[in-house]
This record gives structure tokens, C-alpha cells and sequence, in this order.
């Protein structure tokens, strides 16, 4: 008994989509665990002091990340970069509410504990 001619295009496109599908998983698992990799990259290059420094607020940034495909998990990310006297660039994840706490010029003296911000003393200003 031979196929019917739209059967046969329905076929086609069902494997076509069903094909499609598995790629973009394996292509999604792969952006998520190569993006997995860089955040964890960058979060080693974190200095891990634990001392006070002399530093100026240069920047700051907040983004989203995702990860999964199914039922994607979203999550706020803060980041202050900072800047010491040496002119080194010091960039360092924070808290919303520690981010909320910061504004780009502000100069002051820096604690940092396992490279995390435990405190942050303004210069005072003449």
C-alpha cells in the first residue's frame, strides 16, 4: 500500500521539527555550560586579600543570567568594579543591597574578606 504524497510531507516535517528540537537542547547545554565556565572563571580572578585598601568606585554593573531549558532558573547579578591606587582594576560580585549601597566616584577604604565586601569607609570630604 503505498504512502499517501501528504503523509509523507507530514512525516518529513514531524522528524524535521522533532530534529530541530534536539539540536537547539544540545546546542543551549552546551551556551549554558560554556557561560557556566566563564562566571566560574571569573569569579577565581577575584582577589582574595583580606585587608583594607585605598580604592575609587569606577563602575558598576547588574545583569540577569539563565541557566537551564527546560524551566530556565534566572538569577541578578551585581558587580563593582573597583580601582586602588596602583591603578589596578579590582572587579567584585555583591549583594543587591550592597550594590544599592555603592555610587561610581565614591572614594574610601575598602575591606574585603575572602573576597567579599565587609565594609567600605568614604574618605571624608574637605
Amino acid at each position: 500500500m503505498p504512502i499517501d504524497p501528504i503523509d509523507f510531507i507530514a512525516i518529513i516535517f514531524i522528524v524535521f521539527i522533532v530534529v530541530f528540537c534536539v539540536i537547539a537542547m544540545i546546542r543551549g547545554r552546551k551556551r549554558d555550560k560554556t557561560y557556566k565556565q566563564q562566571l566560574e572563571e571569573e569569579l577565581k580572578k577575584v582577589p582574595k586579600i583580606d585587608e583594607t585598601i585605598h580604592v575609587e568606585v569606577v563602575d558598576q554593573k547588574c545583569f540577569v543570567t539563565s541557566e537551564g531549558t527546560k524551566l530556565p532558573k534566572t538569577a541578578q547579578n551585581f558587580v563593582i568594579f573597583f580601582q586602588d591606587d596602583h591603578g589596578e582594576i579590582l572587579k567584585i560580585p555583591v549583594e543587591e543591597d550592597i550594590y544599592d549601597a555603592f555610587e561610581i566616584g565614591q572614594v574610601g577604604k575598602l575591606t574585603l574578606i575572602g573576597g567579599r565586601v565587609q565594609g567600605f569607609v568614604l574618605d571624608e570630604q574637605e
